[in-house]
């Protein structure tokens, strides 16, 4: 199978015929362990896990013997080494949201040398499924399930609509994490949106019908968590409001 690789769209051996994709490298991200004491509680300590950045090396083969023309297609190749999202052959429907950490170097006369080109994915260390899994239902209390694909914990997005009378209390809990939403004055036609930007962080918004979106992180419940997340597998899903509600929820799976 001929490897291929993507950014944004866009295939590298798309960018001249002479550059052929040699090999492709993944190194997983290092976990570290920070352990601190605890001075209110001698003997005790807490330990905190840090992932760092996936790396994705890709080697290429530039066949141009002429200097200048080599420097032209190290050019194309750095643009190109700008894009964002990463797609891989050996990767089929999953995408990595990277930056480029080390740009081409090409050698003006040693034409057979092999080009590396360096990518970091550092905010969300994992692959993503690009098709996510999808749980629709209208009702004001229910419960159900959601699969996850992946081999990590991923992050769930959820888009709440009341169905016909304002709505002003949420209860939403996915697996082992839950969101308790209270004084939203969500009215009919509102459509309230969590997600999720960079993997990690939690965006609440409505569009009041006026085209602006109103952040709503402060109608989160203290004891909420800081994201509803999604195990591999089957999850159980528990909603509860005030009023109907048209929920849509979407996981897409993550894999280290």
């Amino acid at each position: 199978m001929r490897m291929s690789a993507a950014l944004d769209g866009h295939e590298v051996h798309s960018l001249d015929e002479r550059m052929t994709l040699l090999n492709i490298v993944e190194t997983p991200p290092a976990l570290t362990f920070q352990t601190e004491d605890r001075p209110a509680a001698p003997g005790a300590a807490v330990t905190a896990v840090h992932t760092g950045p996936r790396l994705v090396t890709l080697v290429l083969c530039v066949r141009e013997r002429d200097p200048v023309r080599r420097q032209r297609l190290t050019d194309a190749l750095t643009q190109w080494a700008q894009g964002r999202s990463l797609r891989l052959s050996t990767r089929p429907g999953r995408v990595l949201s990277v930056r480029c950490v080390n740009l081409p170097a090409i050698s003006a006369l040693g034409w057979t040398e092999e080009v590396r080109l360096a990518f970091a994915a550092m905010e969300c260390p994992y692959w993503r499924s690009e098709q996510a899994s999808r749980l629709a239902f209208t009702s004001a209390a229910w419960s159900g399930s959601l699969t996850a694909e992946g081999t990590a914990p991923c992050p769930v997005e959820a888009e709440l609509t009341p169905a016909e009378d304002t709505v002003s209390c949420v209860s939403l809990a996915v697996g082992d994490t839950a969101a308790v939403l209270t004084g939203l004055d969500l009215q009919a036609g509102q459509t309230l949106r969590l997600s999720v930007e960079d993997g990690c962080l939690l965006s609440m918004t409505v569009d009041r019908n006026n085209g602006v979106l109103e952040n709503l992180l402060s109608v989160l419940a203290p004891a909420s968590d800081d994201l509803l997340m999604a195990a591999p597998g089957e999850n159980a899903v528990l909603f509860s409001a005030d009023a109907p509600v048209r929920v849509r929820l979407s996981a897409r799976g993550c894999w280290l």
